[in-house]
């Protein structure tokens, strides 16, 4: 699996991208088998205003197509973790879904 980080509006040190690369990896662990590659987008909401709001965005891309999340919070290193489980929740739900299609179909 290949994983790309974006950081856009968002100042990445070497430690940050490592961070968020350690996050994104254990939590897409489970399904790594099944992913081709993985981008993640970090955006600062308010830009040079300031504030809390940071947004990251997940798109897996899978053999049958992309599944995409978006988390937005306070700190971009959370906000990775809960968008990358969530991410691993719905590429699970997408290949039990197909799985069983499958099934219904050969029988």
């Amino acid at each position: 699996m290949r994983i790309l980080i974006h950081p856009r509006s968002i100042t990445s040190d070497p430690n940050f991208r490592a961070q968020v690369e350690n996050a994104l990896s254990t939590a897409l662990e489970p399904v790594r088998s099944d992913l081709e590659w993985v981008n993640l987008y970090l955006t600062d909401v308010n830009g040079r205003r300031g504030g809390p709001d940071k947004r990251c965005r997940v798109v897996a891309h899978l053999r049958t197509g992309p599944v995409v999340v978006s988390r937005t919070g306070p700190d971009p290193v959370a906000a990775v973790t809960v968008a990358a489980v969530r991410c691993r929740r719905l590429v699970r739900s997408r290949l039990t879904r197909r799985s069983r299609r499958r099934r219904a179909v050969a029988v």
